[in-house]
């Protein structure tokens, strides 16, 4: 039997937090095309979009629910900086975040 969410068939996982002893489920759906969604969390293991999970960074604890899917094809290009970008240094842009994410300490 299949499951849906969003109109999207999906997969539910039990995912233990490393270190941790908490356990939560994350759902994913390889019913969207997009490569290597996944790069730049800590589930880059799973091949498939994210729809719904929770993740622990920075002090905080949050819960991503997809609300809504739209399907439309995009360009190519729709990604490609303009040659005057600025691109900031990556231990500048992480300190930056880290003074951001102070305000959100429960301390």
């Amino acid at each position: 039997m299949k499951v849906f969410f969003l109109n999207k068939p999906y997969k539910k996982f039990k995912v233990i937090e490393k270190g941790e002893e908490k356990v939560f489920e994350i759902k994913t759906t390889d019913a969207i095309s997009i490569d290597n969604v996944n790069w730049c969390t800590p589930f880059n293991e799973f091949d498939e979009v994210l729809l719904d999970y929770r993740i622990y960074q920075y002090g905080l604890d949050m819960q991503f629910t997809a609300t809504d899917i739209i399907d439309v094809s995009v360009k190519d290009d729709i990604l490609k900086m303009s040659p005057d970008y600025h691109y900031e240094d990556f231990y500048n842009y992480i300190s930056e975040i880290k003074e951001i994410m102070k305000t959100f300490s429960c301390e």
